[in-house]
């Protein structure tokens, strides 16, 4: 059984786990005080009625009804804080109302800007309620209500409370926050996990300045705003990945006429036909190749070695334009050319380099394709780059290319539809890095899970 089928019950979310200082159970302490309060008012009770029997106790039998009244009272206050059903208002009106408010907002991501929004609307619509929180897997991104100084927006996750409810996918209320200012009002806290496609990808954190407000009820409802949350999220990435796909067919098809590249060929082939006419008649099934290839339909993923029989045909293609001042070295093992994997993953990374790199000075841009078994982690990776010495980019372009969501070309592009379709094939389970300095040309790197012929053609 793997960890998260043992963390889990056949509910969205696990059973809660109490965590901090003192009593780890409210409600218990709860119960236990009204037991206190039903055998201190019972002794009360008999007192009074045998003080009012017996003339010198008139003023103690008073004393203990007042003690009765005051005990009853007392006993009243506490039932309202623990707010039965027919003393609250409905959580289902509060829930309903935080849907409609949020469902629009969530549904554009988990951002900055969405998590401070549902912070505020689900602060506003629960008065007990002291403050609420949204983390991603790594920072605080979104606040709203007490403490919300040193509470502040993307502060690193600290709480160690919070970290295993991100690791263990599992509800954690704590009795004691332990906040490092000692003057911070919130006592009490309910952590919740967003689940998203079985990994946790932040949490909902409500926080309580009074721990009796605190209860099974709170946490039930924590559990449910943060299962609301979490379905926004995964239609917010169905959505996106539908209109990714569509998108990306569309400047896909764009790409594979592009004029400048098939009117450059054709004058190279032209050039050609008088002085080297066996060159041009190569060239010319290079370009056939290449156009089949990029206006084939019907299959989704190509081999590692396909993939590369296509970087080939079109750097020949190139080559014939810049002459020696093209390079391509391949460094592939062997046993992994038969690696099934989506197409268009290396042709458009070349293609960039050669774009991007070249310098205007005429030198030698060299591009190479790595591919390798990746044994760093747990379980069996591929790691296949393209890299290139050509002129590269600032550090602070490469700390803004990636975040290019809207790019329609350049560089930011291409490496959009790359990490597009890692995300649509792997999920979570791929990864891409990009790394660039001026000068000294750029890497695109993507670590992808091992899967064997076998294995894909079940």
């Amino acid at each position: 059984m793997s960890k998260h089928e043992t963390q889990h019950t056949t509910d969205t979310y696990p059973h809660s786990i109490y965590k901090g200082e003192g009593d780890p159970m409210i409600t218990t302490f709860v119960d236990r005080f009204d037991a206190t309060l039903v055998f201190a008012l019972i002794i009360c009770v008999i007192i009074g009625v045998i003080a009012f029997f017996t003339s010198w106790f008139e003023t103690v039998g008073v004393l203990m009804m007042l003690t009765i009244i005051s005990i009853m009272l007392i006993s009243i206050i506490v039932h309202i804080r623990r707010r039965p059903e027919h003393l609250r208002a409905p959580q289902s009106d509060r829930m309903v109302s935080i849907a409609i408010k949020t469902t629009s907002l969530l549904r554009q991501g988990l951002t900055e800007e969405t998590a401070m929004e549902a912070c505020s609307i689900i602060k506003d619509e629960l008065p007990d309620v002291s403050a609420v929180a949204i983390t991603n897997d790594r920072r605080v991104i979104g606040y709203a209500g007490l403490g919300c100084i040193h509470h502040q927006q993307w502060r690193v996750i600290k709480s160690a409370y919070t970290k295993e409810s991100i690791r263990d996918m599992t509800s954690q209320v704590v009795t004691s926050v332990g906040c490092i200012d000692t003057c911070c009002p919130l006592k009490s806290a309910i952590i919740v996990p967003f689940i998203l496609r079985d990994q946790a990808v932040g949490t909902l954190k409500l926080y309580y300045a009074d721990p009796l407000n605190l209860t099974e009820d709170e946490l039930a409802m924590a559990e449910s705003l943060a299962g609301l949350v979490s379905v926004q999220l995964e239609v917010h990435e169905l959505e996106e990945e539908a209109a990714f796909v569509r998108e990306m067919e569309l400047k896909m098809l764009q790409a594979q006429i592009d004029p400048h590249f098939l009117f450059n060929t054709l004058n190279t082939i032209a050039s050609l036909t008088r002085t080297n006419p066996q060159t041009a008649r190569d060239l010319i099934a290079n370009l056939a190749q290449f156009y089949r290839y990029t206006l084939e339909e019907g299959t989704e993923e190509e081999t590692l070695q396909e993939s590369i029989d296509m970087v080939l045909h079109y750097f020949d293609l190139e080559q014939a334009r810049f002459g020696e001042r093209l390079g391509l070295h391949l460094e592939v093992e062997d046993s992994l050319l038969d690696l099934k994997m989506p197409r268009f993953m290396l042709q458009p990374l070349v293609e960039n380099s050669i774009r991007h790199g070249m310098r205007p000075d005429g030198s030698r841009l060299t591009i190479w394709i790595h591919a390798e078994h990746d044994q760093t982690g747990r379980d069996p990776h591929i790691r296949i780059s393209v890299a290139d010495d050509g002129q590269g980019v600032s550090s602070r372009r490469v700390e803004t290319i990636l975040l290019e969501e809207k790019s329609e070309k350049g560089l930011g592009l291409a490496l959009r539809n790359v990490r597009g379709r890692l995300k649509h094939f792997y999920g979570l389970e791929a990864e891409m890095e990009f790394q660039s300095h001026e000068g000294e040309g750029a890497e695109v790197t993507y670590i992808i899970p091992y899967r064997s012929p076998v294995e894909t053609d079940r």
